[in-house]
């Protein structure tokens, strides 16, 4: 779990290079389902938020958006059976707390962007919120 930390930490010190994440507010993991955190026991994405918000010093926000739908590993699964599998898993809870606010939305591997899309659709909904995301890795 140290290494996860510590990849998101080296992930922060190259963001902060870049005048794009300067007015980051809040920086959220994409969350797993509670069935799924138990089974696995930690979400890596949480662990590179941890690594993230200390060195951008920002704010991270774990209970904000929450996964109010358990779906089955997309794994295996192709683009269009991934975003049907992602429709509609994903809800703010905490929307007057993101309103007019800059959200960094973090995902440990995007393979196909279903999920981040999924969670940064329903991020969008809320007023004025302005979404930027990021990634340790992208599968081909």
């Amino acid at each position: 779990m140290e290494l996860g930390v510590e990849m998101g930490e080296a992930l922060g010190r190259w963001l902060v290079k870049s005048k794009c994440f300067e007015t980051i507010d809040y920086i959220i993991p994409i969350p797993l389902h509670p069935k799924r955190q138990n089974i696995r026991g930690y979400n890596q994405s949480d662990l590179l938020v941890r690594g993230l918000s200390g060195v951008m010093l920002k704010s991270a926000v774990y209970d904000s958006v929450v996964r109010a739908k358990y779906n089955a590993t997309q794994t295996k699964k192709k683009r269009y059976e991934r975003l049907i599998n992602s429709k509609e898993i994903f809800r703010v809870v905490q929307p007057e707390l993101l309103e007019n606010k800059h959200v960094l939305l973090v995902d440990d591997v995007i393979t196909t962007g279903a999920t981040i899309e999924a969670c940064g659709d329903a991020l969008l909904e809320v007023k004025g919120l302005k979404l930027s995301i990021a990634t340790l890795a992208v599968a081909t």
